[in-house]
């Protein structure tokens, strides 16, 4: 397996929004993205479906996973949100 330090700096930068790799996703795609990182043709692959077991695959950790898909797919975080998960307890409790 290749080094995954790239694909885990690209993570960190689209989690805090750093050298313009959020910029980049949205106005290039994430083609663009995966090759401003120099990411393998293995890491890549991954990408092409996304999941548990092709990112672990390339040595990314469970919680950059959920980091990254939270990301790469914006519609999630209102799936995951604490405080949706917490109103939906309150709501099935009162």
């Amino acid at each position: 397996m290749d080094s995954p330090y790239n694909v885990h700096r690209m993570i960190q930068d689209l989690v805090h929004d750093q050298a313009g790799a959020r910029d980049r996703l949205k106005d290039e795609g994430l083609p663009a993205l995966l090759d401003s990182y120099d990411l393998t043709s293995e890491q890549k692959a991954a990408f092409d479906e996304p999941g548990w077991p092709s990112f672990t695959a390339i040595g990314i950790p469970p919680i950059f996973q959920l980091l990254l898909m939270l990301e790469l797919s914006p519609h999630i975080k209102s799936v995951l949100s604490m405080q949706k998960h917490v109103s939906r307890i309150r709501n099935q409790t009162t």
